[in-house]
């Protein structure tokens, strides 16, 4: 008779197709992982009840050596690590919220689960301000020695992952795939950049799981979990970024929302949580170490500030190329003002002057 550990025993449970994270939950009503598989003639009616016969049969098909094996080689070969919730080593953060990960799967630094962090989360098709928002906030939540946890999707999660590396800050991406699976298939290089610098990869799906639809709201609660607060630099209404939101708050989590232009659908639910009082309104990243009790890093502070007027032109550019004196009647500012503040955004490589003097975006 093979004894499991309880790490053993979710591997194998991991494997067997149709069993879902809720029935999971229910099994540990009847005992540990391990007690259920190494004694399983003894849990066997309780098995059947909670699982069906379909699916106990493909539990008792795979509960053999050799898938055993077979899970460990996997992981051997793909350098993933995993912790269960039974291990002294699993994120105390993730313990308490509901359906918490019994097994997590994770690659590179895992010395990340022991830091404070911030969870940046956003739009996929974000806008330029949404994006500068993102780095400018990212950036000294990084300097500042917090984790910047996103989800490894376009947009703004991309661009908050970058951030932190460029300040040699530390990430985690939690991924709504296996950890062999690069998902998009467009941030290869970025995934491997993280690996390469001491960030780390955080799966609760086994090898060889796509980023299938529905995985992405589940592994959302894990986003938020792991971290101490929230930040929504851009948001759509109905998104994967109000459900992470809506984890957070469920967790008393601290959300923050900077606010954006009224009339920009990538902006709407940014706005509603502001209008609905359910994320504090903050102007910049001091407001955000503030408010969780984290100094500030400004000795190395390097990032462009953006003050009001800049956010506005970057928004007028959005549309198209625009001419000087259609950006002065837009942002009111008269001619020498306005001459200010382009010239230090295109020294801060924002915007271009072209011909006629006509502005773009860079």
């Amino acid at each position: 008779m093979i004894e499991y550990s309880n790490v053993d025993a979710l591997l194998i449970l991991n494997a067997v197709e149709g069993l879902g994270l809720k029935r999971k939950h229910k099994l540990l009503s009847i005992a540990e992982p391990k007690d259920l598989l190494t004694d399983f003639d003894r849990y066997k009616p309780a098995l059947l009840k909670i699982l069906g016969t379909e699916v106990f049969g493909k539990l008792e098909s795979l509960r053999t050596e050799e898938t055993l094996e077979k899970e460990w080689d996997d992981l051997q070969k793909h350098d993933v690590k995993v912790t269960s919730v039974f291990d002294e080593s699993y994120p105390d953060s993730l313990r308490n919220i509901d359906e918490y990960p019994l097994l997590l799967y994770y690659k590179g630094n895992e010395y990340l689960f022991r830091n404070r962090g911030v969870a940046v989360v956003g739009t996929r098709g974000a806008s330029r301000y949404g994006l500068n928002v993102t780095r400018d906030f990212a950036t000294e939540f990084a300097r500042a020695g917090l984790n910047v946890i996103s989800g490894f999707a376009r947009g703004v999660d991309t661009a908050a992952h970058k951030a932190a590396l460029d300040v040699k800050g530390g990430t985690i991406a939690v991924v709504a795939s296996g950890l062999d699976v690069c998902y998009p298939a467009e941030n290869r290089a970025l995934m491997e950049r993280i690996l390469d610098e001491d960030g780390l990869f955080v799966s609760e799906y086994r090898l060889g799981t796509y980023a299938a639809q529905y995985n992405f709201p589940e592994r959302n609660r894990i986003i938020s979990g792991l971290a101490d607060a929230v930040f929504v630099p851009e948001m759509r209404i109905k998104s994967g970024t109000m459900i992470t939101v809506n984890h957070a708050l469920e967790q008393g989590k601290d959300v923050f929302v900077v606010p954006a232009n009224i009339n920009q659908p990538t902006a709407e639910g940014s706005n509603l949580l502001l209008k609905q009082m359910q994320g504090a309104l903050v102007l910049s990243p001091e407001d955000v170490l503030e408010a969780m009790g984290v100094k500030a890093d400004k000795k190395q502070k390097e990032s462009v500030q953006l003050g009001f007027y800049e956010m506005q032109i970057l928004e007028i550019l959005e549309q198209g190329e625009t001419h000087f004196e259609e950006l002065m009647e837009k942002t009111g500012l008269n001619a020498n003002d306005l001459q200010n503040v382009v010239f230090n955004m295109e020294m801060n490589d924002l915007i271009d002057r072209t011909s006629g003097n006509y502005f773009t975006l860079k």
